[in-house]
């Protein structure tokens, strides 16, 4: 039982970030190239887009949620760590799932007063007509995310073995490892022989 439920929250996490990240860089460049074009309909035909700005808007809540839940999974966040740099041992282990409970407890706050807010927001975008609330619903969907991420984080350290996501990131970082050893080798193979071909013309 316990094997299943870490094997799937962690295929959940692999396969989620994964989702997230290609629809996050789906965004960006859309917010790019409406933006590019709003600006060449303002200033080389005149005629700026009222909607332009209302959607990149929109768009921007969006990308800036999805990718906190990336950096999440990633725990890529910015820490203060004056207070941890200091602790070892056990007292440092204990100070971390304090801080991960605590960013639980954030997310699910963030998330209970999204909720309780979007009903009372009746107001509609004046360009594109999009509903307020929907401009919640990325708060309340990623900050459920992060929560089980972090949820996730922490059962990994008591059931290690099947963080999938950490697995493929070392697998990747092996690679890499591998193929700058091999062009450093090649670069070095290229000065020896550069310096054996200038030791050579100065021989003869």
């Amino acid at each position: 039982m316990k094997k299943t439920i870490m094997k799937g929250v962690n295929k959940f996490i692999l396969v989620s970030y994964d989702i997230l990240k290609n629809i996050s860089a789906v965004v960006l460049f859309v917010i790019i190239m409406v933006t590019t074009i709003s600006i060449i309909c303002r200033y080389v035909f005149n005629n700026s887009l009222s909607w332009a700005e209302e959607l990149c808007c929109f768009l921007l809540i969006y990308l800036a949620f999805m990718t906190a839940g990336l950096a999440t999974v990633e725990k890529a966040h910015v820490t203060a760590d004056f207070i941890s740099g200091y602790i070892k041992g056990k007292a440092k282990l204990v100070l971390n799932w304090v801080i991960r409970l605590l960013e639980i407890v954030f997310f699910v706050v963030i998330a209970y007063a999204s909720i309780t807010l979007m009903p009372t927001t009746k107001q509609i975008s004046p360009a594109l007509e999009i509903p307020r609330p929907w401009y919640y619903v990325p708060v309340v969907v990623m900050c459920i995310y992060m929560a089980f991420a972090v949820i996730t984080d922490l059962l990994n350290e008591l059931f290690p073995g099947y963080n999938y996501w950490r697995q493929r990131q070392d697998e990747l970082d092996k690679i890499a490892e591998a193929e700058e050893a091999a062009l450093m080798k090649e670069s070095l193979e290229s000065v020896d022989e550069f310096m054996d071909e200038q030791e050579g013309g100065k021989t003869t």
